[in-house]
């Protein structure tokens, strides 16, 4: 599914421009537009006595003339904006000739905004809505070329389900992806704490209604199928690591759960049942107190004359804005919530949220400039001047999030894997296709590298194989079949009734095969076979090519379509170097020849000098990455990895939340009890760490942080960490061990 070009003509410009939701980001984007129409910079209005909360924001002059001002907005409320904005410079004693108010909304009353705008506060106020800027970036050329220049930088495209989506966001100066990223790479490096800690949170989670005296105790199974219901995001990301935790917190010396070894079954201690009560019953309280101060400080913003506003509606309305706070500014605004510092809060960026939504609220228009008022007060009193107990329901809910953080659930995060997978170029070897044709025999929900395979190409991840590997492939099952009738045909009913001896089997197809049988599967093995191809056919290489395409969407390229070109005496390098790891020289040979296609076609697509957030593009998808040491050999010891790990896909793109399911996931369970009392099992060490890194990134040059990013997802894709499994198991083979 090609990606859709989203800049071209005007109504591509007005549709990629309203997808602006950031004001901050906004405001960028419109001083860049307005100084190309005008031919003047902008800076911020001084002589304000309160910028951001209530409501006098994104407000700019040409240098030197401070009596034009602009008011830059992304509401949809144009006429109250622009009559608030002139109502609070004429409180602020500010005197300007015109206010112009600018908008990525469509504006159609503007006539009508200016004369209501005069009559009441004599100010001269013109609009310049969405309509206007994209007349500006079609016929103005330095605008389009600010535009071109900011939607390479700033805009998203990641694949949905059917069809692309956009969104506008600077991965950059956001520390999300970075912080994600660094604890991602660190937490490999280090023994997996973070992700272990996390494992163990959502194992007393699931034992938190055990009780040994009533018989209430829980098998592993039973603990995994609980998460699977309850838990926010999908489990894959932490159901390999289940049963070893469970060995760790039921041992000594710091026993968290019990193991009953007659019932094979785990509980909670009854200390912990007991803290657990109490503590259930604290958050409880705790809520309602937040719910009837926030109550009590609405109302005392409130002109109740005018506005009526229901108790439940207040306390929704500060929720939206809590929650929406956190997906906008993340880690920054948790990190605020713990440390009160406040350079870590966007006050204008709080102002545009709020803004936001009463937008989507069911507040009545002529309500909704008082009601944003005392809700802004009330945001603001909680946030700088809360009690003791709002601050802790504020903490809880900053925890809440770093959970859903650390479980890729951010949708910032997870927007921007679904837009790395849409990006790769992955040639897929046999060490993959081999084990994913051997699934055949399982139930779907078991087929591991089937299911990586066709996850991956529906995220858009562009998957390829070459002349090379369906040979190679087509050849493997001729020599499966002789193999299978001349050493097994005659003894399969010896391995249905002991079926363990299948395990001793070398081929893995066989053993797929034979284990198929035991399972009540009748065909004989070429029809096994017949499900890929026609095994010895003239034709049998094209019905694979369509066999991979139809079933994991992997597209086909010879050598032509690659279209680079390899000098052979590299290859024959590099080929003997690969020979001498035990490698067939024929099998030596294609290896070389695609790893040396995966250089060239980095090297053709310029990946090297434009590698950005996401780092490399094209890999090739293997198990065989010991061969790299003789790519090093024979290249030179600093050349960049072309393996890609099959569990960076398996991990960061098929098992995890795509950014839509990131954003049901965050409105499901923020904030609510589950997702408090998952937060209250994570490791406070957890915390400080993100903060560390937060502050790194705070830190670093802005025009590192790019750079450093794409490093990241590079390491992540090809290296090995500590504790690694050495490869994502076939599931035939962990079905044949429990026999």
């Amino acid at each position: 599914m090609p990606a859709p070009n989203y800049s071209s003509g005007p109504e591509e410009i007005k549709f990629v421009v309203k997808q602006i939701e950031d004001g901050d980001l906004f405001e960028t984007f419109a001083q860049n537009i307005l100084s190309s129409e005008i031919g003047q910079s902008f800076i911020p209005h001084g002589g304000l006595k309160d910028q951001g909360i209530d409501g006098l924001n994104h407000i700019i002059h040409p240098t030197g003339n401070e009596r034009i001002i602009y008011q830059i907005s992304t509401s949809s409320r144009a006429e109250d904006k622009v009559l608030e904005s002139a109502d609070k410079l004429n409180e602020n004693d500010i005197d300007y000739e015109q206010l112009k108010y600018v908008t990525n909304e469509k504006v159609p009353n503007k006539e009508a905004i200016s004369i209501n705008a005069f009559d009441k506060h004599g100010a001269n106020v013109q609009c310049r809505d969405i309509e206007w800027i994209t007349n500006v970036i079609s016929t103005n050329d330095r605008a389009f070329s600010y535009y071109e220049s900011f939607i390479d930088s700033y805009m998203h495209k990641f694949a949905t389900s059917n069809s692309y989506d956009i969104e506008l966001n600077d991965d950059i100066s956001d520390p999300r992806v970075y912080v994600y990223l660094r604890q991602q790479w660190d937490d490999s490096r280090k023994g997996k704490d973070v992700s272990n800690a996390l494992t163990d949170g959502l194992i007393l989670y699931a034992l938190e209604g055990t009780d040994p005296e009533k018989g209430e105790l829980m098998s592993k199974e039973e603990i995994i199928s609980e998460l699977e219901e309850e838990a926010p995001t999908p489990l894959s990301t932490v159901k390999d690591n289940i049963s070893d935790r469970l060995d760790v917190l039921s041992s000594k010396p710091n026993r968290k759960v019990n193991f009953h070894t007659k019932e094979d079954k785990y509980c909670l201690p009854y200390s912990t049942r007991k803290e657990i009560n109490g503590r259930d019953v604290n958050d409880a309280m705790l809520k309602d107190e937040f719910i009837l101060s926030v109550d009590d400080r609405f109302s005392g913003h409130l002109d109740e004359e005018d506005t009526i506003v229901k108790t439940q509606n207040r306390y929704h309305l500060i929720k939206e804005v809590f929650k929406e706070c956190f997906k906008q500014q993340g880690l920054e605004f948790s990190k605020f919530l713990e440390e009160n510092d406040p350079e870590l809060v966007k006050e204008k960026s709080i102002s545009d949220v709020i803004s936001k939504v009463l937008d989507k609220s069911t507040v009545s228009d002529k309500n909704k400039k008082s009601v944003e008022d005392a809700l802004s007060s009330t945001v603001r009193d909680i946030l700088y001047n809360g009690s003791d107990e709002e601050l802790q329901y504020l903490s809880d809910l900053s925890e809440t999030y770093l959970m859903l953080f650390l479980l890729q659930s951010d949708p910032v995060v997870s927007r921007f894997f679904d837009e790395a997978a849409e990006k790769l170029r992955v040639f897929v070897g046999n060490s993959i296709l081999v084990p994913a044709l051997s699934e055949y025999p399982l139930n779907s929900r078991y087929k591991r590298y089937c299911n990586l395979l066709r996850t991956a190409s529906r995220a858009g991840v562009d998957l390829l194989v070459d002349e090379g590997v369906i040979e190679e492939l087509d050849q493997y099952l001729e020599s499966t079949l002789s193999t299978w009738q001349s050493r097994y045909e005659g003894n399969a009913e010896v391995y249905r009734s002991d079926p363990r001896l299948i395990q001793s089997v070398d081929n893995i197809l066989i053993r797929s095969y034979l284990y198929s049988k035991t399972d009540g599967f009748t065909p004989g093995f070429e029809s096994f076979l017949f499900n890929f191809t026609s095994v010895g056919n003239r034709h049998s290489d094209e019905e694979l090519i369509t066999y991979l395409n139809d079933k994991y969407g992997i597209r086909y390229k010879n050598e032509e379509n690659i279209e680079v070109d390899v000098e052979d005496q590299k290859i024959r390098n590099l080929t003997s170097e690969i020979t001498k790891m035990d490698k067939s020289y024929e099998k030596a040979r294609r290896d070389a020849k695609m790893i040396m296609n995966v250089y060239a076609l980095r090297e053709k697509h310029n990946e090297k000098s434009e590698r950005g957030t996401f780092g490399y593009k094209t890999w090739w998808l293997s198990k065989e990455s010991k061969t790299f040491k003789a790519v090093q050999k024979t290249l030179g010891k600093d050349k960049r990895n072309c393996y890609m790990r099959p569990d960076f896909l398996h991990n960061y793109v098929s098992i995890s939340p795509t950014k839509r399911e990131s954003e049901g996931i965050f409105d499901d369970i923020f904030p609510n009890v589950l997702g408090l009392n998952l937060s209250r099992h994570v490791d406070g060490s957890i915390k400080s760490m993100i903060q560390r890194l937060i502050d790194d990134h705070r830190d670093k040059d802005p025009n590192r942080v790019a750079s450093i990013i794409g490093g990241l997802m590079d390491k992540l894709k090809s290296e090995k960490a500590e504790g690694d499994i050495e490869e994502i198991e076939s599931r035939i083979d962990e079905e044949l061990r429990k026999i």
